[in-house]
């Protein structure tokens, strides 16, 4: 719940900071007063800052900006017309139809290259993605907002894309990374003194210190948002809400009971007022958790059908997760059972629907990515800096030549050249351990994503140990097998005395097929494999999908071609023909028939490997050659 009210009111930030410049009744003198339709325009989207809640009184004055956007006849004019359609949009859960509207915006913005309108229109867009849970386009979109303030060094904007950057970080886990973030953005508010988006960092840096347990900055952070929120003339009750239901959940994990449902029902009681649906359904199911751990299952009950009722209304399938947890807990507190697995069984289901592993890796690699872009533009800074000074070492070398016939300035001189390459010899100390620092980021990163790889794989084989259904251990069992081959992958390119973007295939090819024979086989099958393969270099991008259509073909084989047999051979081959790469598996069994019938059970492993083969642009085959089957991939070389 405390992540999606750091989103919701990330959206309040990023429409109503502005807000706050003028009050209503100065922006109702100042329309009076302007005629230039440009400058009614930025007049009326104040307004509708103000007003946005209201959606009846938005649309009228959405409806008047695109009356004078179209009378300004300006790209600018155009931007913000659109951009401010595409928050009304968002605002009605029109998602496509904002969507649409802040591609205008952006196109518009783009060609006349106004930067900080960019900067602010891309947060807008990354918060389109919120009810999705999409992150990886919500930091994607977050990272463009960034690039965009620092061309113009919009210090407001780079907070508020630091904030957002935070958020999608701490969605997926990465706790360390969102700390770097709220800090770079507190760092920018405090320097601007404004508190209304300083809140906001303190308030999600209070958050995940909770998450991560360090209840004491938790508290620090928490209550330095409070005091922010309170100091506002008039207090912002909206702020003071969301930081209450902050501090309920700290106090929830804390052992404070009781404190728990003070701050729950504070923040209910204020939310319920000034709050949206989605916050209303937050605060209503916090406040109901909180009573559930007092024992208060009746007074309970009241919040969750409330819950209940705003989701229902309101469409809010986001919230749904917390619900069926907080039905749970409720049959769980009155004894009844089957309700209590009834409830957690869908809670469980719900989770898993939302879980988008390849999403929380894709941010990842995103995270890595802009760390090694801004350590890449410090080092070309600093590689700069060491030619300039290099071709300054060169002209002072002339000055040198010339001026020997001056021997009274030949001492100063060799003085001064003597401490030009002192300081370049420092600067090229500084550019080697950039180089360094980037070779051990790169390992690092390989190394946690092989760690990352290896925990999946682990909870796959413990879950299988609980799984009676043979179909689903089997598919446990290929999905395990799947993720150890892209582990291995890793696990490659962080070995090593330097880092590398690429594998060598034979090793890898060698090793996998060994484990997979090792896992698959029963304990009274011999099989002898002969591999022939080439000391081939590939990329990861390469790597990965042909790891993976090996993985499949070398367990289809072993799983069905010497089934009741005490012995076989199996040949596995990756050569390089003319200019393309050949992968080929074969084994000596009954042939293509029996196996393809065994295959129809287990269809996603033929689909995995077509489509694999696709990515690659390749060809795959699969033939009967009399004495067994052989499964044959060729692709060219990207």
């Amino acid at each position: 719940m405390l992540r999606l009210l750091s989103l919701l009111f990330l959206l309040t930030l990023c429409t109503g900071v502005r807000a706050q410049r003028q009050s209503m009744a100065q922006l109702r003198s100042s329309l009076d007063t302007t005629q230039h339709p440009v400058k009614r325009l930025d007049l009326y989207s104040q307004v509708y800052d103000q007003i946005r809640r209201d959606t009846a009184l938005a649309g009228g004055v959405l409806d008047t900006m695109r009356q004078l956007a179209e009378l300004a006849d300006s790209d600018y004019a155009t931007g913000i017309y659109y951009r401010y359609k595409a928050r009304y949009h968002d605002q009605k859960g029109e998602v496509s139809a904002g969507k649409a509207a802040v591609q205008e915006s952006i196109a518009a913005f783009t060609r006349i290259g106004a930067d900080k309108q960019l900067a602010i229109t891309y947060i807008n867009y990354a918060m389109l993605f919120r009810a999705a849970g999409n992150y990886v386009e919500i930091y994607r979109y977050a990272e463009k907002s960034l690039e965009h303030a620092r061309r113009v060094e919009a210090a407001e904007q780079m907070g508020i894309a630091y904030n957002t950057m935070g958020i999608a970080q701490r969605n997926i886990g990465n706790l360390e990374a969102a700390g770097r973030y709220y800090n770079a953005a507190a760092d920018y508010f405090r320097q601007l003194n404004n508190e209304r988006a300083l809140f906001s960092a303190y308030y999600n840096l209070g958050a995940i210190q909770s998450d991560r347990s360090r209840y004491d900055s938790a508290a620090y952070y928490t209550l330095q948002a409070l005091e922010l929120a309170e100091r506002q003339q008039p207090v912002n009750e909206y702020q003071v809400g969301i930081v209450h239901a902050n501090l309920s959940s700290y106090y929830s994990k804390t052992g404070n009971k009781g404190k728990a449902t003070a701050s729950a029902r504070k923040a209910y009681d204020l939310l319920q007022r000034v709050g949206g649906p989605e916050e209303r359904a937050a605060s209503s199911i916090n406040l109901a958790q909180a009573l559930l751990a007092e024992r208060q299952p009746a007074a309970a009950w009241t919040y969750l059908e409330e819950t209940r009722q705003v989701i229902s209304e309101f469409d809010l399938w986001r919230s749904e997760d917390n619900l069926l947890r907080g039905y749970g807990k409720y049959y769980a507190a009155v004894g009844n059972v089957d309700s209590v697995d009834h409830y957690f069984d869908r809670f469980a289901s719900a989770m898993e629907r939302s879980a988008d592993s390849l999403r929380v890796g894709e941010v990842a690699r995103m995270e890595a990515s802009f760390q090694n872009r801004e350590k890449q533009a410090e080092i070309d800074r600093l590689a700069l800096e060491d030619e300039l000074n290099q071709g300054r070492l060169r002209r002072q070398q002339w000055i040198i030549g010339g001026g020997l016939v001056v021997l009274g300035l030949l001492g100063s001189l060799l003085w001064w050249i003597f401490t030009q390459r002192q300081r370049i010899s420092a600067q090229n100390e500084v550019i080697t351990q950039a180089l360094a620092d980037k070779d051990t980021l790169l390992k690092e990163i390989h190394h946690r994503v092989k760690n990352n790889l290896q925990m999946v794989s682990t909870l796959l084989s413990l879950q299988s140990d609980y799984v009676q259904d043979g179909a689903a251990l089997n598919a446990l069992q290929m999905g395990r097998s799947r993720v150890r081959s892209m582990a291995l992958i890793h696990q490659k390119l962080y070995v090593g005395d330097t880092v590398s973007t690429k594998v060598d295939a034979k090793d890898y090819l060698e090793r996998l097929v060994r484990e997979v024979v090792a896992t698959h086989r029963t304990p009274a099958t011999l099989i002898e494999v002969l591999t022939e393969m080439e000391a081939l270099e590939l990329d990861i991008d390469t790597i990965v999908p042909l790891g993976l259509i090996a993985n499949e073909a070398v367990t289809n084989a072993v799983k069905y071609a010497y089934r009741g047999r005490n012995e076989g051979v199996l040949y596995v081959s990756f050569t390089r023909e003319a200019d393309a790469y050949v992968l080929t598996v074969r084994d000596d069994g009954p042939g293509l028939g029996q196996e393809i019938a065994e295959e129809k059970d287990d269809s996603f492993g033929q689909l995995l490997m077509r489509t694999l083969a696709e990515q690659l642009e390749g060809e795959l085959s699969v033939a009967d050659t009399g004495d067994g089957t052989e499964v044959k991939l060729q692709f060219k070389e990207s």
